[in-house]
């Protein structure tokens, strides 16, 4: 498992497990999302569960408007990426399969 910072397509990954909580689109168990994008990504479950939580820091709505609350010291590129899903969230979760496409090729 990595300890690097994380990239744009994991920050990525990391805002879309937030946008199905949010969105109501998911109602499994949260745990079998962090596991599915852990094992996509090489980490762990609980630094997936971690950085989703870090996504919550970074929405800026009030806390009775978000799915769960958030962590401080977030990563300034998630922040970024958040920004920018968050303006088209629709299209932004279309891309899901080609960034984890792209994340796989590299292995």
């Amino acid at each position: 498992m990595r300890n690097a910072a994380w990239s744009f397509d994991e920050c990525y990954l990391a805002v879309w497990i937030y946008d199905m909580f949010d969105a109501s689109l998911y109602s499994g168990p949260k745990t079998a999302l962090y596991s599915q994008v852990a094992k996509i990504i090489g980490r762990t479950e609980g630094s997936v569960e971690y950085k989703v939580q870090n996504v919550a820091a970074v929405d800026s709505r009030p806390d009775g408007e978000k799915s769960m609350s958030g962590l401080d010291h977030y990563q300034e590129l998630l922040k970024k990426v958040f920004e920018w899903y968050w303006t088209d969230r629709e299209a932004s979760r279309k891309l899901y399969d080609l960034v984890v496409m792209r994340i796989l090729s590299r292995k």
